[in-house]
C-alpha cells in the first residue's frame, strides 16, 4: 500500500533495540505479531544478552554500544528497554547517534529533575512512551462509549494498582487522563495525598502505598497505589492486582488486567474476558502498526496518543502525587 505521499506503507520499521532483557524479547514477539516492525539491531549492557536476542531473530551478534548500533543499522526507531535507572543517559546517546524516533519504556523518569531533561529531549526528537495498555481491545472500545456519551457525564475515575506508583502508575493515568479527555474533561489542577512506606529505584525513592484525588473540573480522579488499593479477588499475583472504574451520569466501566472487564449503559449491560500476557502482546503489536504509521506520515505525531508531551504532563501528575503525599498536603498544578 502507498501513502498519499508515495511510501510504500506496507515495508515494515526498523527497529534497534536498546536493552535485551525479557521486556525486549516480549516487544520482539509484539513486532511478528504487528507484522509492522522488525528488530535490526540489540545493545544490552550485557554483551552476551545481545548477543542471544540477535541469534533469536537471525542476526549475526549483538553491539558494543548505542552509537555503533544505530550508525550501523540506521534504523527507523530506537526502542530504549533498560531498567528505568539506566535510561537517561542511553537516550541522551541515542539521539547524538542520530535517532529521531524513539519509543521509551516508562517510566520516563524516576525525579522531577530527570523528567525536566526528558521534556527538552523530547523537544530535539519525535519520542512517544510505551503505555500500550490503551491499545488493549476493549479500551478501544471504551473510548468510542465515552465519547459517544455512552455513560454520560463521568464525575468518577478510580484507578488502582496493588505495586508502587512509579512501577504502574503510568499506566493507570494514561488510562484514566485519556478518558477524561475523551470525555472533554480538564486537565488536574491540584492533587491532595497521603502516602506511607518508601521503596527505591536506584537512587530515587517513591512511596510504597500511596492514595491521592485530583480534580478534573466537576469530576474527580481517585488514584491508589500499594496495599491500600483495593484488592482483586481470586487474582494472586499482585502486577496484575490491577484496576480501573469510570463512573458516568447514565453508566459504568469497570475493566482489571486479569479477571475481566464490565460495561454498564441504559441500553443494559455486556462484559467480556481480559488475560495477561494475551492482551499485552495485542496492545504492543498495535501500539507498533500506529507507531509505523507516525514514522511513515510526520502529521500523525503530535496527535500520538503517547507522546512525550502527553506522557510529561501524566509524570507530572505523578510526581506532585508524590510529593503530595510526602507532605500529606495539597499540591496545585501548572500544566
Amino acid at each position: 500500500m502507498l501513502s498519499t505521499s508515495g511510501v510504500n506503507n506496507d515495508v515494515p520499521i526498523r527497529v534497534a533495540m536498546v536493552g535485551s532483557g525479557r521486556r525486549a524479547g516480549d516487544e520482539v514477539e509484539s513486532m511478528r505479531r504487528s507484522g509492522r516492525a522488525v528488530p535490526v539491531g540489540f545493545w544490552n549492557r550485557t554483551p552476551e544478552l545481545a548477543d542471544a536476542r540477535a541469534k533469536e531473530v537471525g542476526l549475526e551478534r549483538g553491539y558494543a554500544t548505542v552509537t555503533e548500533m544505530i550508525e550501523s543499522t540506521a534504523p527507523d526507531v530506537v526502542n530504549i528497554v533498560t531498567h528505568p535507572s539506566a535510561r537517561l543517559p542511553l537516550l541522551r546517546e541515542a539521539i547524538d547517534a542520530g535517532a529521531r524516533v524513539i519509543l521509551l519504556e516508562k517510566p520516563i523518569a524516576l525525579t522531577p529533575e530527570e523528567l525536566a531533561l526528558v521534556r527538552t529531549m523530547g523537544e530535539e526528537v519525535f519520542i512517544a512512551v510505551n503505555t500500550q495498555y490503551r491499545w488493549m481491545s476493549h479500551w478501544q472500545r471504551f473510548w468510542q462509549v465515552i465519547a459517544d456519551g455512552g455513560i454520560g457525564e463521568v464525575h468518577t475515575i478510580r484507578a488502582s494498582t496493588a505495586v508502587d506508583i512509579l512501577e504502574q502508575g503510568p499506566h493507570l493515568l494514561s488510562l484514566a487522563l485519556s478518558a477524561a479527555r475523551v470525555a472533554g474533561l480538564p486537565l488536574p489542577t491540584w492533587v491532595l495525598a497521603g502516602s506511607a512506606e518508601e521503596v527505591r529505584y536506584g537512587d530515587a525513592a517513591v512511596p510504597g502505598d500511596i492514595t491521592a484525588v485530583m480534580d478534573l473540573g466537576a469530576a474527580r480522579l481517585h488514584l491508589l497505589a500499594g496495599p491500600s488499593a483495593p484488592v482483586l479477588p481470586e487474582e494472586d499475583v499482585i502486577y496484575y492486582q490491577q484496576q480501573i472504574e469510570i463512573t458516568g451520569s447514565k453508566g459504568r466501566i469497570w475493566t482489571s488486567l486479569t479477571k475481566g472487564w464490565q460495561l454498564w449503559t441504559e441500553e443494559g449491560f455486556t462484559s467480556g474476558s481480559t488475560e495477561w500476557p494475551r492482551d499485552d502482546y495485542q496492545s504492543q503489536a498495535e501500539l507498533f502498526a500506529d507507531l509505523a504509521d507516525a514514522v511513515r506520515n510526520p502529521s500523525l505525531r503530535a496527535g500520538f496518543p503517547t507522546s512525550i508531551h502527553r506522557a510529561a504532563e501524566e509524570a507530572e501528575i505523578l510526581f506532585a502525587s508524590i510529593e503530595a503525599g510526602r507532605g500529606a498536603k495539597r499540591v496545585n498544578l501548572s500544566l
